[in-house]
């Protein structure tokens, strides 16, 4: 019997680390059992550990919206819907060049100089 209150105490406390490498980009699953096995050593490693960036913007390419027609351009350099080069993220996070090209302004003047094809 205290077996079994043990074990679904475990549980419970395996859900606390799940639930933070949940939160930070991290496999819910393997930070819960990871967590009911060994729930100090993995709270005070999933608390250590950075934000998990790649599996939040996708393995390979950012995904990332065209700021001229709104469709969805993966990873790709020319929006699919207006076939318009998009703005070079370099190392910024995807919200960054999105929020820099919000007035009509800025918008209208880059694209004059790159009509679609």
């Amino acid at each position: 019997m205290y077996l079994i209150a043990w074990i679904f105490a475990a549980a419970l406390l395996g859900i606390i680390t799940g639930f933070i490498a949940q939160k930070k980009g991290y496999d819910f699953f393997t930070w819960w059992l990871f967590g009911t096995v060994l729930f100090i050593v993995a709270l005070i490693i999933i608390i250590a550990l950075p934000q998990n960036t790649a599996s939040s913007r996708g393995r390979n390419a950012p995904s990332r919206k065209c700021p001229y027609c709104g469709a969805n351009a993966g990873g790709a350099n020319n929006c699919p819907e207006c076939n318009r080069t998009l703005p070079d993220l370099g190392t910024a996070t995807v919200g960054s060049w999105e929020k820099t090209v919000t007035r009509a302004d800025d918008v209208e003047k880059w694209s004059q100089n790159n009509p679609p094809q």
